[in-house]
This record gives C-alpha cells, structure tokens and sequence, in this order.
C-alpha cells in the first residue's frame, strides 16, 4: 500500500503471538487521522477496483478496510 498516510502506520506493525485460529495478527498504530485516512485510501480502492484487477488483492483490501473501519 503506498498511501499518504500509510507509512508511519505500516512502520509500527508488531505481530502478535498466539493468534491462534484468526491467522497471523498485526497492530497498528498510528493517529486516529492517520489512521481515518488509511481506512477511506482502502476503501476508496476496493470500491473504484476495475473487473481485471485481481480478485484476491481487491478481497484482502476489503478485509482491511472493513477492519479499520470496525475500529475506528
């Protein structure tokens, strides 16, 4: 992702142990303006995604966005 925003975001990412059945688990952080904006960039991009794009890329951003947006 390369947002205006996304870089310190992206920069504080610790992963967490034992996320047990939820996968590998990130956390980030970051101000809540930093953090809004990367949420609209991401949803932006999934709602403006082209039928050629690859679906699992548009999938995983959509994750993403649903994420930042459950927390915010």
């Amino acid at each position: 992702m390369d947002y205006p925003c996304s870089e310190a975001v992206l920069a504080s990412a610790k992963r967490v142990k034992g996320a047990g059945d939820e996968g590998e688990l990130f956390v980030l952080s970051g101000t809540c303006d930093n953090l809004e904006m990367l949420a609209g960039f991401v949803a932006s991009d999934v709602n403006h995604a082209e039928p050629d794009d690859d679906p699992r890329t548009v999938a995983l951003l959509a994750d993403i966005s649903e994420s930042l947006e459950s927390v915010l």
